[in-house]
């Protein structure tokens, strides 16, 4: 297992990162998993859920705790998930209020369109698009999905 850094700065960073997923959360179109991936976590997220494993089961029926909490990454999730669920609270009504308010919709919309087209920024540079052919077809397929998403939401 790789070195992790502890301590509270780093959990007040992961709270303030779940606060911003828990604010994606309420708002339609945009998830959680998306702004996880923004922030740079998305990876950690999904490897220490997957800790949720026979692994783990076996730490706790021997009561290995501390192991287990390791294992788990449980210092990363329970602040991520406050965070989380303050974002949720924090920023719910917020949304709401920012999506229905006739001078504040146009400007809320444009922000989670900027969101999103600059996520498809930071997946594009996770993709191995080192070939001009794969630039076109990384291109190509965006647009592909792009069209689809567009006919979907008309349906």
């Amino acid at each position: 297992m790789t070195q992790r850094r502890q301590g509270i700065a780093n959990d007040l960073l992961q709270v303030g990162r779940g606060i911003l997923m828990g604010g994606a959360d309420v708002i339609p179109g945009v998830s959680g998993g998306t702004v996880a991936l923004i922030v740079g976590i998305y990876e950690r997220l999904i490897t220490a859920i997957s800790h949720i494993d026979i692994q783990l089961l076996r730490m706790l029926r021997r009561g290995e705790l501390r192991a287990a909490a390791e294992h788990l990454d449980l210092r990363f999730l329970i602040a991520l998930g406050l965070g989380i669920a303050s974002g949720i609270v924090a920023l719910g009504s917020i949304m709401e209020k920012l999506l229905t308010g006739p001078q504040t919709r146009g400007y809320t919309l444009a922000a989670f369109f900027g969101m999103i087209l600059g996520s498809t920024w930071i997946v594009y540079q996770m993709l191995d698009v080192r070939t001009s052919r794969r630039r076109w077809e990384a291109v190509l397929m965006a647009l592909l999905g792009g069209a689809f998403a567009y006919w979907l939401t008309g349906l």
